[in-house]
């Protein structure tokens, strides 16, 4: 099995960077955009974290939940999913790189 010195350098500096430290790279409510950064950034190398934020706090999501099941909805008939903002960081030297690399169109 070949082990992918890289990609092993890449997950050891994920582990060790903290949030508050690193630069926005982008914040998206859509899964497909998302997992298109993701794969976007894993192919360059480029390490980065994914902070999830729901958009209804917890004290909304558990009134939700209470009024749903009160009511007995069935999969919550005629309601959307919940809203989740999935927010990529990186690291501030890897920050232009990265921009450019998902900003890309291609032809």
């Amino acid at each position: 099995m070949k082990i992918d010195k890289r990609a092993l350098k890449n997950k050891f500096i994920e582990l060790f960077m903290f949030i508050p430290l690193q630069k926005q790279l982008l914040a998206s409510n859509d899964p497909a955009e998302s997992r298109r950064v993701e794969n976007i950034l894993l192919k360059a190398y480029i390490p980065y974290r994914i902070f999830t934020r729901k958009a209804r706090g917890s004290i909304g999501m558990a009134y939700d939940t209470r009024s749903y099941s009160s009511h007995n909805l069935a999969m919550y008939k005629g309601s959307s999913l919940p809203t989740v903002v999935y927010e990529f960081f990186v690291r501030r030297k890897d920050f232009d790189c990265a921009k450019k690399l998902i900003t890309h169109k291609i032809d």
